[in-house]
């Protein structure tokens, strides 16, 4: 039985480590100056950063959980205190809707960032 549990949760976390596959790349917004940047790995997502072209600030972000088609995100802006929670949705191949919640509430569109 215990092999069994074993076997369907390893399933599971390929499953949503493959499906966040498609989350990998730089993503822009024409509501922000940053580029955000996200890796993913044997697990799916591993880290998300935003990098600021004009400024050379980076943030990055702190990933709270994964599921198959979507990740939640903790940002927090030491320099001005900005702090929010972030889940990301893939929309399409190249299109990122990012529901943020806490200093800023609204969602955002990212699309991916050599189709820009």
């Amino acid at each position: 039985m215990k092999n069994i549990i074993l076997a369907i949760a390893f399933c599971f976390s390929s499953t949503c480590a493959f499906a966040q596959k498609k989350f990998d790349g730089a993503w822009i917004s024409d509501e922000s100056n940053y580029i955000t940047t996200i890796v993913s790995g044997q697990y799916g997502v591993v880290s998300v950063t935003n990098f600021n072209a004009w400024t050379g600030k980076i943030i990055k972000e702190r990933i709270i959980s994964r599921k198959k088609n979507k990740f939640t995100t903790e940002l927090f802006n030491e320099s001005n205190g900005y702090s929010v929670t972030v889940e990301y949705k893939m929309k399409h191949k190249d299109t990122l809707v990012c529901k943020f919640e806490g200093d800023l509430n609204k969602k955002i569109t990212h699309v991916r960032f050599n189709n820009y």
